[in-house]
């Protein structure tokens, strides 16, 4: 049954990260599947299942990210592409962003080596109502050089001075004062979480029509499955 069998298993299972090396290294270059002898509605579940299950297995929360797989695909060839999307604003995750690419394309090729291969990129957004502080774009002197080092400095600052509050000798987790109007603004951003959830479960299948390359992506018609 191979990887197929792995598609009916139980989704709230949780599985340990898996530490192997070898040939899940990813390659450089996409390897598409051959679309005439290829099960892309299945190979498409597999991509998505995965995507969920390595979430869930580093603990990032079910309502953080929602995944939909595009083919790409002619008469012959056919490619995928995973694409996340940030329902939740965290720079943490948003930090490891290439971790978790890496992390979901390495468990696809340990069930399927070739749908694994075929996957030509993971590609992130933003949800609107996501949290993200900023909606616009700062001025061009924000990108100088003496800029950037500056931000950097302001950082490595801002990190100490954390590490050295909630870090003491003791070993003991030190908590600052927290103002009435720092508490409002934290109950309020909980319950606006609490009162929010995105489900992560199913997709869209997608696949091309009459596409002659590989630029073009439509709804999966009944005819083509």
């Amino acid at each position: 049954m191979g990887w197929l069998s792995n598609i009916f298993k139980d989704a709230k299972t949780v599985e340990e990260p898996s530490h192997s090396t070898g040939f899940h290294d990813i390659d450089a270059n996409p390897v598409p599947m051959k679309a005439q002898t290829t099960d892309l509605r299945a190979a498409r579940e597999l991509v998505h299942t995965t995507a969920i299950k390595t979430a869930q297995m580093y603990g990032v929360p079910a309502h953080w990210l929602s995944f939909e797989v595009v083919t790409i695909a002619d008469d012959t060839q056919a490619y995928f592409q995973l694409q996340v999307t940030l329902n939740h604003w965290d720079e943490y995750l948003t930090a490891h962003c290439y971790a978790f690419e890496r992390a979901v394309l390495k468990r696809i090729r340990e069930e399927d080596t070739d749908v694994g291969r075929a996957v030509r990129a993971v590609l992130w957004r933003t949800a609107p109502d996501a949290g993200c502080p900023y909606d616009d774009m700062p001025e061009p002197s924000a990108w100088t050089q003496e800029e950037i080092v500056h931000r950097g400095l302001q950082r490595d600052r801002i990190n100490r001075v954390l590490y050295a509050v909630t870090t003491p000798a003791s070993g003991a987790v030190a908590m600052l004062p927290i103002s009435s109007e720092g508490a409002a603004r934290a109950d309020s951003a909980t319950m606006s979480e609490g009162d929010t959830h995105v489900p992560t479960e199913g997709f869209e299948d997608t696949n091309p029509g009459d596409a002659t390359g590989f630029e073009t992506t439509h709804a999966l018609s009944a005819d083509k499955r």
